[in-house]
């Protein structure tokens, strides 16, 4: 037969094939889980007259049957990691990689070596390479038939249409089949995660701030804990639930609670919960009360300073720690035992001149004292790590006044640091220094830690955080989120600077360097606009696909995982091709999880449809003209009727 163009000879070869198009067609239907069926008189898309080369209907991102033409014709199984139009929820690599890794596994393998017998073999590119593959490689299992003046010889012609409805055909399907039994099982799921896992993670750690957008239900804040678990602990958590199974001992819970902190944003949500903000004391004053980010950075702040000390220092620390406990308890001892009520503590210049303490807590450690004359009450608190500190600064001053009859304040304030209640403080630490100096100084003698304080990663994860409005949360905070401008040589200073005293950030704020932040968002959400271009150019930004976080359906009892996947790809599938919707509006794997509320009833995927999807739906095609209709699509993608398709 003579071949005037490739296009001549797919419509020949399509004619020819006759049933087996149709059969071919409803097979694929069947394999890829599709709602509705590619045309069902040709097995290959007609190509323009240009092109060399022509494929199945829809083989772009799956296995394919290829067949192209120059002064030979080659034809077989193709596998194809270039790029595909219109194909971007993932990269050529993630559709095509499970193909790719079943060709090996045996039951592949035994149609390949029967095939290889029969003259089968890649004529593009070879099964080394293939195990290897990388963008832009094709890869072709067939034959090559030359051809001579554009003549093809009849009996090659019907050879061609045999093994395209035999040997290949029976390859197309095991290739298939194996793939989807590969996808379908936990082990591909968990190291599609891991490997995911691994991208985020190495885009939060080059960034500092990263923000997962994407469709309702994807699994965005799970995946966000995922993460920070991953930095933090460096072990993939696939079940936060599940402690044993996944290796997340009680330890590794411990951790993640000090180095991970959540929050959700919302409306009401201000600076004062995130920052800082004046508060009312139980004196009638006011007080200087950490919002929840300020008191997580003061953890991280303290763990980075730590961590750049001495063994000896380290050391002088611990113990002075361990008296500031032992002052707390002897200072409450004496409160209890004294006639008053109270224990004493002196004045700078006049040592018979005495202040009561009148109370004294510690929590979080935190000291809090509270001082108490007939004429006024001072409440203050101070975190241990500034006393710490605040006692080696004594040391240093005590000296310093040994030669100097006056100017006793002055001196305070330089070597202390502290401007207000400085006749408090000194009563303190004079107490702190007389009860305990000599001990202390003896144990700093003995007592040396062998090992340094390891610099540790803390994750701040902010739920829906275009919820809130930004720019009234985070205040003078938009300079220190800068990736740029972490640590303490970037501080500034807050709205209420002037009532901190004597924690980490007393001389100004900071986010330390070891400090993460994860975002989420659903894209579709009203408020989106709020995230104006001062705070997205701060973060990374990662669309999460429900393909991304499909493991989640792993945790469905296993004889419906297979049908609830397929109809999440369906569904999604169909709300593409509706004018005014997108990927962003997929249905994620979150609201299949709710088929566990209905494991006792045998209509649950119409009850999950009832209750959980269609209201979904429904508010987003809410104002459409077409909405019976653009319903009717989806509720049939859904349920998997597609007319005479099906």
């Amino acid at each position: 037969m003579k071949i005037e163009s490739l296009k001549q000879l797919i419509m020949q070869i399509n004619h020819d094939l006759g049933k087996f198009c149709n059969t071919f067609t409803y097979t694929r239907k069947d394999l890829a889980g599709l709602g509705k069926a590619s045309p069902k008189s040709e097995l290959f898309a007609v190509p323009p007259i240009d092109r060399d080369w022509a494929i199945n209907y829809g083989g772009g991102t799956e296995v394919q049957y290829h067949i192209n033409i120059h002064n030979y014709i080659q034809y077989g199984i193709g596998f194809n990691f270039q790029y595909v139009p219109f194909k971007n929820a993932k990269t050529p690599e993630e559709y095509m990689a499970p193909f790719a890794e079943v060709f090996f596994t045996p039951a592949v393998q035994e149609l390949i070596t029967d095939m290889k017998s029969k003259g089968y073999s890649f004529v593009i590119g070879d099964e080394k390479t293939l195990k290897n593959k990388q963008y832009k490689d094709y890869y072709l299992f067939g034959k090559t038939i030359n051809i001579h003046d554009n003549y093809l010889d009849e009996d090659a012609y019907s050879k061609i249409l045999d093994d395209i409805q035999g040997d290949l055909f029976s390859l197309y399907k095991k290739i298939f089949e194996e793939r989807n039994k590969l996808i379908s099982s936990k082990t591909y799921f968990e190291e599609k995660t891991k490997s995911n896992l691994d991208l985020y993670s190495s885009l939060l750690k080059a960034n500092k701030n990263l923000i997962l957008t994407g469709a309702p239900g994807t699994g965005k804040t799970y995946l966000a804990k995922q993460i920070a678990a991953k930095i933090i602990l460096n072990k993939v958590v696939l079940n936060f639930d599940d402690i044993d199974n996944n290796k997340l001992t009680e330890i590794d819970k411990n951790i993640l609670e000090e180095q991970c902190e959540f929050v959700q944003f919302h409306p009401s949500f201000d600076y004062t919960d995130f920052m800082e903000g004046i508060k009312p004391d139980n004196n009638g004053g006011f007080v200087l009360k950490k919002g929840i980010f300020k008191k997580f950075c003061e953890n991280a702040a303290i763990n980075y300073m730590d961590s750049k000390k001495s063994e000896l220092e380290l050391s002088k620390n611990h113990i002075v720690k361990e008296y500031w406990f032992k002052f707390y308890e002897a200072v409450q001892e004496e409160i209890i035992n004294n006639e008053n009520g109270s224990a004493s503590i002196q004045n700078m210049y006049n040592k018979d001149n005495e202040a009561p303490i009148n109370s004294i807590d510690l929590h979080d450690d935190e000291l809090y004292v509270g001082i108490g004359t007939s004429t006024s009450k001072h409440d203050f608190h101070r975190p241990i790590y500034t006393l710490i500190d605040y006692y080696f600064k004594f040391l240093q001053f005590k000296e310093a006044v040994k030669t100097i009859k006056t100017g006793y304040t002055e001196k305070f304030i330089e070597y202390i640091g502290e401007k207000g209640r400085t006749t408090y403080m000194y009563g303190l630490l004079n107490k702190f220094y007389n009860l305990y100096n000599d001990e202390i100084q003896q144990r700093i003698r003995e007592y040396h830690i062998d090992e340094k304080i390891q610099e540790k990663t803390y994750v701040f994860i902010i739920d829906e955080i275009n919820r809130g409005d930004i720019n009234k949360i985070f205040g003078e905070l938009f300079y220190s989120i800068e990736p740029g401008y972490r640590g303490e040589i970037h501080k500034l200073k807050t709205q209420y600077q002037d009532w901190d005293e004597g924690s980490v950030f007393s001389n100004g704020f900071y986010i330390p360097e070891n400090v993460y932040i994860i975002g989420t968002m659903n894209d579709i959400d009203r408020s989106v606009e709020s995230m104006d271009f001062a705070i997205r150019r701060r973060f990374v930004w990662k669309e999460i696909l429900s393909e991304n976080t499909a493991i989640m359906l792993n945790k469905l009892p296993i004889d419906i995982v297979e049908k609830a996947k397929n109809t999440m790809n369906r569904l999604n599938e169909t709300i593409e091709l509706i004018e005014g919707l997108n990927s962003s509006y997929h249905i994620g794997p979150s609201y299949f999880l709710k088929l566990n509320n209905y494991l006792d009833e045998d209509n649950k995927f119409d009850l999950l449809w009832c209750n959980h999807i269609q209201p979904l739906l429904s508010e987003y095609l809410r104002g459409y003209e077409d909405y019976d209709v653009n319903m009717k699509k989806l509720k049939d993608a859904y349920n998997n009727l597609n007319n005479e398709d099906d």
